[in-house]
């Protein structure tokens, strides 16, 4: 077993499943919500997360325990642990920024001094983000990196936000005014664990506005399906969403003769495909992503990943200078989308029942007078 010796983003963890050649790994996370839902998300020896129906095997066998006192625990003074658990060392990370180097996303046209000038703020929100993002974003040119103080350090109360979420405004707010403060270019926050990515940046007027999740990742995707399109490349590349994710970047894939593919909601069902296109081996992962703010711009890593996802788009930032003008472009080539979000909490055993109620009546025999011929909630 090899354990990490301080709280760490949850890609690196994925990351560190492969790099180790581990059977799985765990983290222990409440991810974007509120500190009542901390919980754990477990991985197979892919580094995705689990899917059907492996994830029902692992329920059926901690259901089955009847004596939680019956499992026996280890102090880390035990013989026995000292020699089975060993910690996870720096060479995790180091590995991690060498692959990032040769990925393919870094912008061939800017130079150190371009990278250097740019002014970001970055907030991990209590999180874990704070000591990798900074060093990466240094690592590669970024020197200009200020973290918000009063949501540095990691505090699993979450005290400065309600939902530690970057897909909420509010959760933003801090970084907007130290933002304002630095006069930075722009404004990233990443939620407590660290694969969810927000973004703000400045208008024509000068006043930072937030993106959403579908626009952040469809201007990922234009940029690398865009620079596919003209590289030499012989293998085909493969985009990848969910199919609550704007069609945008279908159309975008379509267009720059990339394949693309829809999978139910969830990061886990992008990991499951990248899983078959390594077995495949004719083809390769160009891009994923989930209109919650998740995207994975490298086959590496088996989840969504706020450090690779940062990184790409602060060089898309500076190279192109203006990410709303570089939307409007996206938009007059592809095509408008326009999408909103209304996110709804329903607390509780009252609120789990009141989703279950709601979710059963949509499965009936015809909706709307038309007739069901596929269901997908299995995940095939």
């Amino acid at each position: 077993m090899i354990l990490f010796q301080e709280v760490t983003p949850t890609p690196l963890l994925s990351y560190a499943i492969r790099y180790y050649k581990a059977t799985g790994g765990v983290v222990i996370t409440a991810s974007h919500n509120p500190p009542e839902y901390n919980g754990f998300k477990a991985y197979l020896s892919d580094g995705g997360q689990l899917v059907p129906p492996d994830d029902q095997k692992i329920i059926s066998k901690i259901e089955s325990i009847r004596d939680w006192n019956t499992i026996s625990l280890l102090s880390p003074k035990d013989p026995i642990y000292k020699k089975m658990v060993k910690p996870a060392g720096k060479d995790c990370f180091s590995s991690y920024k060498k692959e990032l180097s040769k990925a393919g996303i870094l912008s061939v046209t800017l130079k150190p001094k371009d990278r250097a000038a740019m002014k970001i703020v970055y907030s991990p929100l209590h999180g874990t983000g704070a000591k990798s993002m900074k060093d990466l974003l240094n690592g590669f040119g970024y020197k200009n990196v200020f973290l918000v103080p009063e949501q540095k350090d990691p505090n699993g109360e979450f005290p400065t936000v309600k939902y530690p979420n970057p897909e909420e405004p509010e959760a933003m707010e801090l970084s907007k005014k130290f933002a304002i403060q630095k006069n930075a270019h722009a404004f990233i926050a990443t939620d407590p664990d660290a694969d969810r990515l927000g973004i703000g940046v400045k208008n024509v007027q000068g006043e930072y506005v937030l993106l959403n999740g579908n626009q952040i990742g469809s201007i990922m995707a234009a940029y690398l399906c865009e620079n596919y399109a003209t590289s030499k490349k012989k293998k085909k590349a493969i985009l990848v969403k969910t199919i609550v994710t704007t069609d945008l970047q279908e159309i975008i894939a379509k267009k720059n003769k990339v394949k693309y593919k829809n999978v139910l909601t969830g990061f886990k069902f992008i990991a499951q495909v990248m899983a078959k296109i390594d077995k495949n081996k004719t083809d390769f992962f160009l891009f994923g992503g989930e209109e919650s703010f998740g995207y994975l711009p490298v086959s590496f890593v088996r989840d969504k990943d706020s450090l690779s996802s940062a990184l790409l788009l602060l060089e898309i930032l500076t190279e192109k200078k203006d990410l709303l003008n570089y939307m409007d472009e996206i938009y007059l080539k592809y095509g408008l989308f326009q999408e909103s979000l209304k996110s709804l909490t329903l607390e509780g055993r009252a609120g789990k029942e009141k989703i279950r109620k709601s979710l059963e009546s949509l499965r009936t025999a015809d909706l709307l007078g038309k007739k069901f011929i596929k269901e997908r909630s299995s995940g095939f």
